[in-house]
């Protein structure tokens, strides 16, 4: 298909080349149409390189509009109500925050602190936005936030495991390390079992328990989620039980922390026979500290 404006591209120049050896005879005045024939036949490439990258920049420019812009303006807007609201109605629209989220740096933990302190932190639609943004990171990113590479087999390795009873920061990236690697809490508890964890022993036994409060903080069960909805939260039998049952007590604080302030907390315990000695109010207060400091 190119091959006739090819030869018309060598016509041109033929009848050009003898135009030229013209106007050499001819004299100055046809030197002067020839120069402006050059410069008439140079002047539309020239626009037509201008139009493109005026046009290139200008679709640029839409493209920056709608996202890029908005998004720059400030990271916490990706937070705001009404972004949320239309997230919980629209799945699609949940994805594409996600996708966000993620591109301004949001981890699993920081978005859900920001969740949180939302108005629509007690909705199940909200809750079900988390769990979904925390299995999208897993399936897209295949590693939680903060966790450098490591071999399974190396993950319960005796010199990683003391670190992680006197380093609290440490402690915490062993546990994303182990739920990237699909280790629940039975699963975790054989391999410290195999270690020489003996109940109540503050080493092993120790970080066995913390990574169940761990997973139940950041990836709370249906039940305990659950449990967060019951009307009255500090029946002495709830209390009672939450003293001799690790797990559960780890589902009342957090069924607290979503639904009162530690003020209030305070207040409730304070008038009940369950706490006489405080010892629930200080497992509370230490469980806020170790996992929302």
């Amino acid at each position: 298909m190119r091959l006739p404006s090819i030869l018309l591209a060598v016509s041109a120049l033929t009848v050009l080349a003898s135009d030229s050896a013209l106007a050499a005879v001819a004299g100055a005045s046809e030197d002067a149409k020839v120069s402006t024939m050059a410069s008439t036949m140079a002047s539309p490439d020239l626009d037509v390189l201008a139009v493109s990258h005026s046009a290139t920049r200008f679709l640029r420019g839409l493209e920056s509009v709608g996202e890029v812009d908005e998004d720059r303006v400030a990271g916490a807007k990706l937070f705001d109500a009404a972004k949320l609201k239309r997230a919980m109605d629209d799945s699609k629209y949940a994805e594409t925050l996600m996708k966000r989220w993620k591109r301004h740096g949001f981890d699993i933990e920081d978005a859900k602190i920001r969740l949180n302190a939302s108005r629509y932190a007690k909705d199940e639609k909200l809750n079900a936005i988390y769990l979904k943004y925390a299995a999208w990171l897993d399936t897209h990113f295949s590693r939680l936030p903060g966790v450098k590479p490591s071999g399974g087999d190396d993950l319960f390795n005796k010199a990683k495991l003391e670190v992680a009873i006197k380093d609290g920061n440490y402690k915490r990236t062993l546990f994303k390390e182990w739920k990237t690697h699909n280790y629940e809490s039975e699963a975790v508890f054989k391999q410290l079992n195999a270690l020489g964890r003996k109940d109540f022993d503050n080493t092993l036994d120790r970080l066995y328990v913390d990574y169940v409060i761990w997973l139940n903080v950041h990836f709370p069960h249906p039940d305990t989620l659950k449990l967060a909805k019951e009307p009255l939260l500090f029946k002495e039998s709830m209390l009672l039980k939450a003293r001799t049952d690790v797990d559960y007590a780890q589902s009342l604080f957090l069924a607290w922390k979503m639904n009162f302030s530690l003020e209030k907390v305070t207040e409730n315990l304070k008038i009940t026979f369950a706490n006489a000695d405080n010892m629930i109010l200080r497992g509370y207060t230490n469980w806020l500290i170790n996992n929302f400091r």
